[in-house]
């Protein structure tokens, strides 16, 4: 049933190159000051596209 060869989509693993950051070493944006909540904004912009 999992058996992946036989459909042939194996997974192929690619390691970093060299001199490559560590994910933990590249740092995140500053949060968004929103002054609206997130959610409702989400929730507004789904019922659109309905």
């Amino acid at each position: 049933m999992y058996d992946d060869e036989e459909e042939g989509t194996a997974l192929a693993i690619r390691h970093p190159l060299p001199g490559t950051l560590l994910l933990k070493q590249i740092s995140l944006p500053p949060p968004l000051q929103l002054h609206r909540n997130i959610v409702a904004l989400l929730l507004e912009e789904r019922q659109g596209k309905r």
